[in-house]
């Protein structure tokens, strides 16, 4: 019984201690409340926005000129309605009034290749598919060959260069799109690679033919 009432005591003790604490606590936001106020207030000087004299608006177009009220749309057909309206409305600042730019490129389009797939001879020449050796089919591009598992196909192409073309100028190859991976070579000389799904590609080269 006496350790119970001992127990008690501690605990009456300790709560005693706890609400001393807290009341001898200090309250910032007391402080700053009842902080006196910035003795250089008085020397704010309050702007006021000049009078402007008042201005009324002519109503020269009278009703037409009133705002009208959207009706609410409901169905398909009003909605479509209301956008050919607006089409109708706003065609005449959508015009392509810029004058014609002048191309001084000249632009060869290859459509028509030779393909093929690698034999076991290719391997152990390279430089049989860039002369042209082997049993070529004609395609068109775009081109998509048939499933083969891990294969390498080979594309041929010959192309005359004026010396109008040559003369002065760059000349580049360019691919729309080429998937997986690929190497470029034109009369034997290696132009570049590419290593990415369907990305257009560009590569430059100076041979001649």
């Amino acid at each position: 019984m006496m350790k119970l009432t001992v127990y008690y005591f501690l605990i009456f003790n300790l709560f005693l201690h706890c609400t001393l604490f807290g009341q001898n606590k200090t309250d910032f936001f007391a402080e700053i409340g009842n902080k006196k106020s910035n003795s250089r207030m008085h020397l704010l000087e309050e702007k006021k926005p000049s009078l402007l004299p008042e201005k009324y608006l002519p109503l020269e177009k009278g009703r037409s000129a009133a705002f009208v009220e959207v009706k609410e749309m409901s169905t398909k057909k009003e909605l479509y309605a209301e956008l050919d309206k607006l089409r109708n409305r706003y065609i005449p600042f959508m015009r392509d009034v810029a004058p014609e730019l002048k191309n001084y490129r000249e632009r060869t389009y290859l459509k028509r290749f030779k393909w093929r797939l690698e034999t076991a001879e290719d391997r152990k020449d390279f430089t049989l598919p860039l002369k042209g050796t082997g049993e070529w089919k004609d395609v068109e591009i775009p081109h998509f060959g048939p499933p083969k598992g891990r294969a390498t196909a080979y594309y041929f192409k010959e192309q005359v260069l004026t010396e109008k073309m040559l003369t002065g100028k760059a000349i580049f190859i360019c691919f729309k799109g080429v998937d997986y991976k690929a190497h470029v070579f034109v009369n034997g000389s290696y132009v570049g690679s590419h290593d990415k799904v369907c990305e257009a590609g560009k590569e430059r080269t100076a041979c001649k033919s």
